[in-house]
């Protein structure tokens, strides 16, 4: 991948060589070809122009660039790229929207995740991702600095090989735990008909996971080579079948034993397994139960016999194992599987990406005695780094780790014995003992499950053995697999009832995706472990479990500064309230955080190549996440990931977005001169001051004169989907005109009573007044109305501004003695940015919080931005009226494309106020965002 100033100077190329090009016929070819360049080699054979479409006739999309999945759709000089324009069919589409029908057509697997529609003038690049959001629009002669917006085009020419390797290692890997987990279920069985109360016990569990795992080891040593002789383990356990229990035993002590320790007379079938131990067979547990017919058929034909273990991935099959076989205690603790793709958008940006690029400008030289000497000490390099994960699982990050490591050295080995017209060399005596520098002793973890830190343990002997392997078909040396070397670097424990720093004294970089357990789902011992490792910080109590490890990954890095850290974690913990409890301790204990993946999907499904995921644990619900690499070091060099875009960013903050290092608090006034925002009234009456259409219908068809006291309600549900429900409102109601409507005296009576048989004093106090809602919050003029939660996908959170006889539940937010100027900020595309950064989530939905608004830094107007505001602010509700008898979903829904009408409306709003903020009409999100924190920070030390 070039560096962001080489990208720079050939944008700044291809500026000059195209900036009086602008027909779509003529020059779109070589237009794309020389933009494409910028980022791949051999761009003509990366792109391809006039691909067919069938759409009831044959139609040609512009371009397609199948590695980056990105459709293009070229215009010429001066077309506008937001008007439609009539097609052959009679319909009228804009460019992008031609371009989706194209993108439409095309087979799953082509579908577009970008689409570029572009004039020469300008891109605007559109993310699939959220169709509905408006693109990224990129002037022609800004794209010196604008070209990183465009770094999805890059390529790796190995991607799609390793993708199908990948696909078919998950493949075979989840079937391998899909069958220890069918060997689980039968020892189960057996544990349960040997105990008394038909349930395993503990200890019973503890012999079948020791069990499990030194099961699988042998399967992977019986397929892989490891062992003398191919099939061996199920040889002989298919010779002893009738006492197989015993078979195992015998075969587990002779692993243990080493070759001079062991009796002449013992039986030559058993002689012959090499000593192996490590640590892995050095216990002997002879809580082992008698096989049944069916356990040794799994073993010795489906295990042994059937399939082979030397094609999983340590990786991914530890995770599946330890997914498949503890899905409770998995979700209990917080643990999710985690796939390849994954855990390099960790390791990458934290060390590999800059060890690749180091390798790869070592190769480059031509001296062979110099890059010879600089391979040796590159390896010296890998083999001196310390890898540390505080809650390692299955072991899957340094696993990965390990093997990523690993093959970078390969990698070198090749080169140094390779000479310049790529012939083997051969390789020097002794190597086996001195050449291999990447050992997995450096490689720590803690991990709290017994089960899990077996699973680690097994994954990276699994690994390191598969590497030695591959070094010696790579260079034709003769690497030992045996004996595996004492590993006891995975500790069991509580991570926090133990020193770091001596269990691993020298991490280079903690990794890892530590628990993720709410703030309000945590059990007694997860919070005092978050209150220990926070220092008891304030408002701890409402962060996540995941951020107890961010509080003593800081810690371990005060007494080792050079260590680096990157951690998954909930999104939330980046949003809302969880934000400044956090990020502002650690921001003032020098913690800067060097990149970041924004929020992105995390779940627990495995991709066989086929376009379809099987989940690892179908009972574990997904859930997004961020990951965060953060030091003592303010990398020079930082970058913000959203989707398959790398951007640079001058600072980081807690919000992940580029702006100052600022964690704004919950403010119970607003920081402008702006009214205050309150939440709706709360009727606390048991649902008898509600009333359905129905039920209204029914009060007033015997009594007439109860209209006065019935008015519309609404709540978030009703405001957006347009639902209609009504309240009793008996505020100042004539009490003798109450007791001439039956049906009303009988729901006061229901209300007072709901409110006696309440466990809350202050509930009960209320029963005094059962004519009332139980909080008044009631504007006495028209207001606005800002739902508390609301669709991630839209783009404009569904704002109103209501007459003051409408009466509004507490599931929203109310702002009284506003104007349409305040509701045309409020809706516009700045207040929108300002909210999808600062505000918290419900699952993945905005949740609209008070401290959004009472801390969004209103712009300060003069009667002329008034005037212009209140103009757009109605044509926003003059657009909505148009269509009256839709819903606010309907007209914001998140499949379609605001009506044109409206969206227009919110067009002119938007370019009103980011005029008034001094902010350029092209501006990015991420350019608003930056903007509105600057002015944030000024006004809340002023």
């Amino acid at each position: 991948m070039k560096s962001t100033k080489e990208l720079e100077q050939a944008a700044k190329h291809f500026i000059q060589k195209y900036k009086d090009k602008s027909n779509e016929k003529s020059d779109a070819q070589s237009f794309w070809i020389d933009f494409l360049g910028i980022f791949v080699d051999e761009p003509t054979q990366k792109i391809n122009f006039e691909k067919t479409v069938p759409l009831g006739h044959t139609s040609f999309i512009d371009a397609y660039i199948p590695h980056a999945k990105t459709l293009i759709e070229q215009k010429s000089s001066g077309i506008d790229l937001n008007k439609a324009k009539k097609q052959s069919d009679g319909s009228e589409l804009t460019p992008f929207e031609q371009a989706g029908r194209y993108n439409d057509e095309l087979p799953y697997s082509q579908k577009a995740r970008y689409i570029i529609v572009c004039n020469f003038d300008e891109f605007h690049i559109h993310d699939m991702e959220s169709p509905k959001d408006p693109p990224q629009i990129i002037n022609f002669a800004d794209l010196e600095k604008q070209i990183h917006r465009f770094t999805f085009l890059n390529e790796s020419k190995n991607d799609e090989l390793k993708a199908l390797a990948l696909a078919k290692q998950s493949e075979l890997s989840f079937k391998a735990a899909r069958l220890i987990k069918q060997i689980q279920d039968e020892l189960i069985a057996l544990y349960a008909a040997a105990t008394p109360s038909g349930e395993p016990s503990e200890q019973d569990f503890a012999s079948i996971n020791m069990l499990l795992t030194r099961l699988v080891f042998c399967f992977y040593a019986d397929d892989s080579g490891v062992f003398t002789r191919h099939d061996m383990f199920g040889a002989y356990l298919a010779t002893h079948k009738a006492n197989m229990r015993q078979a195992i035993l015998d075969v587990f002590s002779m692993l243990s034993t080493p070759e001079h320790k062991r009796s002449k007379f013992a039986d030559p079938e058993l002689l012959a397994f090499p000593y192996t131990n490590g640590g892995l067979f050095e216990f002997y547990d002879e809580n082992i139960p008698q096989f049944n017919d069916k356990l040794a058929k799994l073993i010795i034909n489906e295990a042994t016999y059937g399939f082979d273990f030397s094609l999983i991935s340590p990786t991914i099959f530890g995770g599946l194992f330890e997914s498949t076989l503890n899905p409770e205690t998995r979700r209990s603790g917080g643990m999710h599987y985690t796939s390849i793709e994954n855990i390099e958008k960790l390791i990458k940006p934290l060390f590999l990406d800059k060890l690749e690029s180091e390798l790869d400008e070592i190769i480059a030289i031509k001296q062979k005695d110099t890059k010879d000497k600089k391979l040796i000490e590159f390896q010296k390099k890998l083999g001196s780094l310390c890898f540390f994960d505080p809650a390692c699982g299955s072991g899957n990050f340094l696993t990965q780790t390990f093997l990523c490591l690993r093959e970078l050295e390969n990698k070198a080995l090749k080169e140094r014995f390779t000479d310049k017209k790529g012939t083997f060399q051969g390789v020097l005596d002794g190597f086996d003992t001195c050449g291999i520098c990447v050992d997995i002793n450096n490689f720590y973890g803690i991990e709290i499950n017994s089960f899990a830190t077996a699973v680690a343990k097994t994954a990276l002997h699994i690994a390191d053995k598969q590497m030695r392997k591959a070094t010696n078909e790579l260079i034709h040396t003769n690497l030992e697999y045996l004996p595996l070397r004492d590993f006891e670097n995975i500790l069991c424990a509580n991570a926090f009832d133990v020193s770091w720093h001596e269990h691993c004294p020298k991490a280079n970089f903690i990794i890892g995706n530590p628990p993720f357990v709410g703030a309000r789902m945590m059990n007694e011992t997860q919070k005092a472990d978050l209150i220990k490792a926070s220092n008891n910080a304030k408002n701890a109590g409402n962060l996540d479990y995941v951020t107890a490890w961010f509080f003593k990954a800081c810690e371990y890095m005060k007494q080792s500064p050079k260590t680096r850290t990157a951690f998954v974690a909930t999104n939330s913990i980046c949003q809302g309230e969880q934000v400044a409890p956090l990020w502002k301790p650690l921001f003032e204990s020098g913690v800067s955080i060097d990149f970041a993946y924004t929020s992105f999907k995390w779940d627990n499904s495995v991709d066989f190549g086929t376009g379809k995921k099987e989940k690892a644990d179908k009972k574990m619900a997904a859930v997004y996440v961020i990951i965060a690499g953060f030091s003592l070091n303010n990398s020079s060099e930082k970058y913000i990931f959203t989707g398959n875009s790398r951007i640079p960013a001058s600072n980081i903050n807690g919000y992940l977005a580029d702006a100052p290092n600022i964690a704004i608090e919950s403010r119970s006034k607003p920081l402008c001169d702006v009214p205050e925002m309150k939440f709706g009234s709360m009727a606390n009456d048991g649902g008898n001051l509600l009333l359905s259409q129905d039920e209204k219908d029914e009060i007033l068809a015997k009594y007439p004169n109860a209209d006065k006291f019935i008015k519309q309600f609404m709540g978030a549900d009703e405001f957006i989907n347009g639902k209609l429900r009504y309240c009793l409102w008996l505020v100042n109601a004539n009490p003798g005109e109450l007791s001439k409507i039956p049906p009303i005296m009988e729901r006061i009576q229901k209300v007072r009573e709901n409110r006696l048989a309440s466990t809350r004093k202050v509930t009960n106090n209320l029963a005094q007044t059962p004519t009332l809602f139980g909080y008044i919050a009631q504007p006495n003029s028209d207001y606005i109305i800002v739902p508390r939660v609301s669709s991630e996908n839209r783009f404009y959170v569904p704002i109103g501004f209501l007459s003051k006889e409408v009466i509004v539940g507490n599931s929203i937010q109310i702002v009284k003695n506003a104007t349409l100027a305040d509701f045309a900020i409020l809706t516009s595309s700045v207040h929108m940015e300002w909210m999808r950064i600062v505000a918290g989530r419900l699952e993945t939905r905005y949740r609209y919080t008070p401290a959004v608004y009472n801390n969004f830094p209103f712009a300060s107007l003069d009667e002329k931005d008034k005037e212009t505001l209140t103009a757009t602010a109605q044509g926003i509700l003059d657009a909505r009226a148009l269509f009256g008898d839709c819903s606010l979903a309907d007209l914001y829904n998140t499949k379609m494309k605001l009506e044109p009408n409206l969206l227009k409306a919110h067009e002119r709003n938007d370019q009103a106020v980011l005029k008034i903020y001094g902010i350029d009409k092209t501006a990015t999100p991420s350019d608003i965002v930056k903007e509105l924190f600057t002015r944030y920070e000024k006004l809340s030390k002023s």
